[in-house]
């Protein structure tokens, strides 16, 4: 039984009967009633929204991951195939250098040649691994000759090929080389792997400076490429005049 006092509208009162005790006298504050009859289910109402939010937002991260992972899966299985055939090119070119230095060694005419010669070197340029493209020469603001060219892959499957590149310039029985570092102080033979070196599937775009020459009439290029193992894989003469 409960019972509003006159008096003190803002609260309830409350009496408690039990059986043969006392009854007993109680006061509620009318707004402590509210908020209770009002918040607990406004409370519960927010907790069910922030879990069934919680529940769709997670549900969302584990669609999403599901969508990317055959995508991640399909990248490293991309990956993997690259790295082995990688460690198949590598495996191959280790096993020609084991194989060339089993050979015998040079001779005393082979010092008197420009490029230091490796035992086992042999010439695969009829393979035609690579090719030089769009060749153009310049004079630079300095008076330098530079050659432009691209080194393009022609290789079936556009399987990569690294090496190192060489580019000479022969003018009036001089001879200027690029890289311009190539020969050592102390030797007077280049090295296959001092060269300029280079790895690609497509083509890799060059740029040969050499100090400007005396004559700008006839200009004789060769471009020189080695592999990693020191072969000949391409020999490309370029004679030609300047373009102004």
């Amino acid at each position: 039984m409960f019972k509003n006092k006159t008096q003190n509208p803002s609260k309830l009162s409350f009496i408690l009967y039990e059986r043969e005790n006392a009854p007993k006298y109680f006061e509620v504050s009318k707004r402590y009633l509210q908020a209770l009859i009002v918040g607990l289910p406004l409370i519960s109402l927010v907790s069910i929204v922030s879990v069934m939010i919680l529940l769709i937002y997670f549900k969302n991260i584990k669609h999403s991951l599901q969508l990317r992972e055959p995508k991640i899966i399909e990248a490293l299985k991309k990956e993997n195939e690259v790295l082995k055939k990688e460690k198949a090119t590598f495996l191959v070119q280790n096993n020609d250098l084991q194989k060339k230095l089993l050979t015998k060694k040079d001779t005393y005419l082979d010092s008197l040649a420009l490029f230091k010669k490796i035992p086992g070197q042999v010439d695969q340029t009829e393979k035609g691994e690579l090719i030089v493209d769009s060749p153009v020469i310049r004079q630079d603001k300095d008076k330098n000759i530079q050659l432009d060219f691209n080194l393009t892959n022609n290789t079936k499957n556009k399987e990569r090929v690294s090496g190192y590149v060489f580019v000479l310039l022969k003018e009036k029985g001089l001879l200027q080389y690029y890289p311009a570092d190539s020969i050592p102080e102390d030797q007077n033979q280049i090295y296959f792997n001092k060269g300029e070196f280079f790895a690609t599937s497509r083509f890799r775009p060059f740029k040969a400076t050499f100090f400007g020459p005396q004559s700008l009439q006839n200009l004789t290029f060769s471009i020189i490429v080695f592999s990693n193992t020191g072969d000949l894989i391409l020999k490309k003469v370029i004679s030609s005049k300047l373009e102004n």
